[in-house]
């Protein structure tokens, strides 16, 4: 059978064609037939694929022949034919075709198939074992093979210092011992590292003796005992010693040559590795003080009281007099005082351009959108686009958006002669702005989870391979391997990442994650509470989004300053004033004369403007938006928002404590919840709601835009049931809080693609009841949590889906669904 043609078996591994080409084989070879070939009377009513039995001795009666050939010759004899062989004679050959095999064999048999390697990025060496190339090779019999390797070096030697002593003599005959110190470079030793399908070569370790300088590092290996039909891997490793060696991208170039190769394997073999270099941890030195007292020493001696001589006055009278004054007279005048200017727009040299636009109407207008292109920078691999604003000359900056231009545009502004780079990269890109780096385009394709395997049904996570990891404390090293099916992690990869182990459980969320109890998305490093809200712990009428804020009373818990040492509360005065408290946090330093676990003094009290639109009375829900360092406030005059009814969202920024108020209307279809203190959250600009009732839905409003209104897709998430507790990274986490751990959820909205997806960690941390969680301020990673009912919560807590490493690969794969994956994750320790 030819089966060239068919479209699934062009593409995949050969141990992927020749396993549906053995099931091929399995299916028809149960089909029992005789083949035949037969000229006879024609027949109209024969076509193809009929069945046929042979009688009269013509052939056997017991078998069935089957019609795959039909010729008629007008006035002439019916062909018949029935395609096939003998499967006795199928091994049978002619004399000239056993010579024409022999000499294909001897000339298959004798040709070199060659393996190469290119290093496409650069490396740098001293004291630790890193690996510096990887080939894989098939062999199809058992058979030899020869490493070859020519590498070019930059080698940087260490300073040593040496003393010799010795003894002099003088002119005098005297003499006097001495002793030089001088400085020189030392000799830098190259040792060589062998592995064979991840096994270390520990009878041949190479070593050579430089000196600085460039050099050039040749090697040879010989494998003697290739087994046939097998994938194999060979790994070069080099160590410095005494020095540092450095290679640039593209020297290293390497070759595995032999007879009995596989030719032909260019696709991606399904396998990615990352070796990643760490030194030693260090420990911080953290400084905690306490309160300096100052005292002072005064001595006084008693007066000595001597009496005097005394004498009664009696009282002496104030005479009634006049008082006068002169008269004042007061003109007060006033002028108007008027300042013209003329604009032009033809003379441009009367105004500033850069400030002032001319409409298509012809009107002066200020400009107040402007628009900076981002500069191409370098970086090892995929696009870095550095993104300069100057905020300096604007008094406020309301919002920045960033976007790609055009594909086209941004592959003119690529390096031409990167193809890769232009087809597959352009879309992703690395913006730096400040020192902020904000990704665009990139969502998570898989996970994974040390020693765990993934039972679920969840396409996403793939299972780790304890017979390839391992830990090696001697050589000081730790190698974790990682399995993806074929249904696993389908999808384009730029780079591979560490995580935190609980984050690897969908940790940003994937449509068909399976939601179990293994793990939580968060976790804290602190052994007891530290309270901020319950009341007797702060001498104050203190309380958070668990509680509902008190007009007049509360004082709500929005910010934490580590910096400061300070917690942050506003307090709702009156339906028009709203004041900020300041309070001691205790994370720096203490006071000795106060007791820091049942009070957190008062630093200060700021009073606010006056709002503009009075606040709604009846719930009032509250965040910190780290996007933009700003406290909103969202109240409802009912637990219902029914469709065109209003809410008033009240945004006040903490650098300069300016307010801007938003009286929003619900333009939704239906009605929305205004019920409790954390019903809604705002979110770069935008707050989001849930519905009131049935199926519950979250829709995004735009501030002071409320026309701009969009339902978030669930995708086949039944209901939203969980309630919003922080947003971060672009993603706003939705937890159902509950007194099993089975019947809790994660909700992850992606506030990018306007999707939610769900998590496998089962809460955020502990959440068996409602909690709080305050943003600390500039650090985006870290909250505290807390119940303002509860003397028992009051911890820090970050979430564990962190990118400790981005390690982009030096060109993107794409996993298909006919190809399984490896990842190996190798941390050296230097």
């Amino acid at each position: 059978m030819n089966l060239e043609t068919n479209p699934l078996l062009q593409f995949g591994l050969q141990t992927t064609w020749a396993r549906l080409l053995n099931r091929i084989l399995d299916a028809i070879s149960v089909v029992e037939y005789v083949p035949f070939d037969s000229d006879t009377i024609g027949n109209p009513a024969l076509d193809s694929m009929d069945c046929l039995v042979f009688r009269g001795g013509h052939a056997d009666e017991t078998k069935i022949s089957c019609i795959t050939s039909i010729t008629y010759k007008i006035n002439g004899k019916h062909s018949l034919k029935c395609v096939g062989k003998n499967p006795k004679l199928a091994e049978a050959k002619s004399k000239n075709n056993k010579n024409i095999t022999g000499l294909l064999n001897q000339i298959e048999d004798s040709k070199t198939v060659v393996y190469d390697f290119v290093n496409a990025s650069p490396f740098e060496i001293s004291n630790s074992v890193t690996e510096v190339l990887n080939i894989t090779f098939v062999s199809k019999e058992f058979t030899s093979a020869m490493f070859l390797a020519e590498m070019l070096l930059t080698v940087t030697a260490e300073e040593t210092t040496e003393t010799t002593q010795g003894t002099i003599t003088y002119e005098d005959e005297s003499t006097a011992n001495v002793t030089y110190t001088f400085t020189g470079k030392a000799h830098p030793d190259i040792e060589v590292i062998y592995k064979i399908n991840d096994e270390e070569v520990d009878t041949f370790y190479p070593i050579q003796v430089t000196h600085e300088g460039k050099q050039i590092l040749t090697l040879f290996f010989p494998l003697s005992s290739v087994e046939e039909n097998s994938e194999n891997t060979f790994a070069v490793s080099l160590k410095c010693t005494n020095g540092t060696l450095t290679i640039g991208e593209q020297q290293i170039r390497a070759t595995i040559s032999g007879q009995g190769l596989v030719a032909g394997l260019g696709d991606w073999n399904g396998r990615v590795s990352i070796t990643e270099t760490i030194s030693d941890v260090a420990i911080a030195e953290s400084f905690f003080g306490y309160d300096g007292l100052g005292d002072a020493l005064t001595v006084t001696f008693p007066k000595l009281y001597i009496p005097n001589a005394a004498q009664v006055f009696s009282s002496i009278p104030i005479l009634t007099s006049t008082f006068t004054f002169d008269a004042v007279n007061e003109r007060v005048t006033a002028e108007k005082v008027i300042k013209t200017f003329t604009m032009d727009k033809v003379h441009f040299s009367e105004y500033d351009e850069s400030e002032i636009e001319v409409t298509e109407d012809g009107v002066f207008e200020l400009i107040h959108t402007y628009s900076y292109t981002s500069v191409l920078e370098e970086i090892d691999t995929r696009c870095l686009a550095h993104l300069a604003i100057d905020t300096t000359d604007f008094e406020e900056v309301q919002e920045i958006t960033v976007s790609l231009t055009e594909s086209e545009e941004r592959v003119e502004t690529a390096d031409s002669t990167d193809e890769e780079t232009e087809e597959s990269g352009s879309e992703y890109f690395l913006i730096k702005s400040g020192k902020q780096y904000y990704t665009i385009d990139v969502n998570m394709v898989g996970c994974a989870v040390y020693n765990v395997q993934n039972n679920t049904t969840g396409t996403a996570r793939g299972g780790y391979n304890q017979t390839k990891s391992e830990i090696d404390l001697t050589k000081r090293y730790m190698k974790y391997v990682y399995d993806f099916t074929t249904s696993q992690a389908n999808g384009t990869i730029f780079c591979i990442c560490l995580i935190h182990a609980s984050g690897g459980y969908n940790g940003y969320g994937y449509v068909d994650a399976v939601p179990g109890t293994a793990s939580e998305l968060g976790f804290t490093t602190c052994t007891s509470a530290l309270h901020y809200v319950y009341q007797d712990y702060t001498g104050a009428t203190t309380t958070d989004k668990t509680q509902n804020v008190t007009f007049g009373t509360s004082e709500a818990l929005f910010l934490i300053s580590r910096s400061e040492d300070a917690a942050y509360y506003f307090k709702i005065v009156d339906e028009s004033n709203i004041s900020i408290i300041k309070r001691r946090a205790h994370l720096k330093s203490v006071s000795v004369l106060v007791n820091p676990y049942t009070t957190k003094e008062l630093i200060e009290e700021t009073e606010l403007d006056s709002l503009s639109t009075q606040l709604l009375t009846y719930y009032t829900t509250y965040n910190y938006d780290h996007t933009n360092k700003c406290l909103y406030l969202i109240s409802s005059s009912s637990s219902t928002i029914a469709v065109n009814a209003s809410f008033v969202v009240t945004k006040i920024s903490t650098t300069d404590w300016s307010i801007t108020q938003y009286t929003m209307t619900n333009t939704a279809d239906v009605s929305l919840n205004g019920s409790g203190s954390q019903y809604a959250i705002v979110h770069q600009g935008y707050v989001y709601m849930r519905s009131y009732s049935g199926s519950y839905k979250i829709y995004k409003f735009e501030l002071g835009n409320s026309a701009n209104v969009t339902v978030m897709e669930s995708n086949e998430i039944t209901s939203i049931t969980g309630l919003p507790l922080l947003a971060h990274d672009e993603r706003i986490y939705y937890v159902t809080s509950s007194g099993s751990s089975s019947s809790r959820r994660v909700y992850i909205l992606n506030t990018q693609t306007e999707q939610f997806t769900v998590s496998e960690n089962y809460d955020f941390y502990s959440e068996s009841g409602s909690y709080s969680y305050t943003p600390v301020v500039d650090e985006p990673m870290l909250y505290y949590k807390s119940n303002g009912g509860s003397n028992s919560i009051g911890l820090f807590v970050t979430p564990t889906n962190y990118l400790a490493t981005i390690n982009n690969l030096s060109e993107a794969v794409t996993k298909t669904a006919d190809k399984t994956m490896k990842i190996t994750y190798t941390i050296q320790e230097q």
